[in-house]
């Protein structure tokens, strides 16, 4: 059966999801293919097929997580220091 863009796109989440896991426990210094590819279970080779180089593997995980920081809810905060600590907290 052949693939449809919804798959496509869901594997591009996976493998952003990978890049956010190896970037919690190795840091950018070791966000490498390799690590990402680990992570998640693949080959190197299925990772140049989504994103070519480690910049567009970066860049799709950035833009991935901008669209999910504008689509959660935003509470309204409240006045004066405190509610800036609540905030924060």
């Amino acid at each position: 059966m052949p693939r449809t863009k919804g798959d496509h796109e869901a594997r591009r989440r996976d493998v952003s999801a990978a890049v956010w896991q190896v970037m919690a426990t190795r840091g950018f210094a070791g966000l490498t293919l390799r690590a990402v590819a680990a992570e998640l279970g693949a080959t190197t080779g299925l990772l140049t097929h989504y994103f070519p180089a480690k910049r567009d593997l970066v860049a799709y995980a950035l833009d991935l997580l901008e669209q999910r920081t504008r689509s959660r809810p935003r509470r309204r905060c409240g006045q004066g220091l405190a509610a800036f600590r609540d905030a924060l907290l």
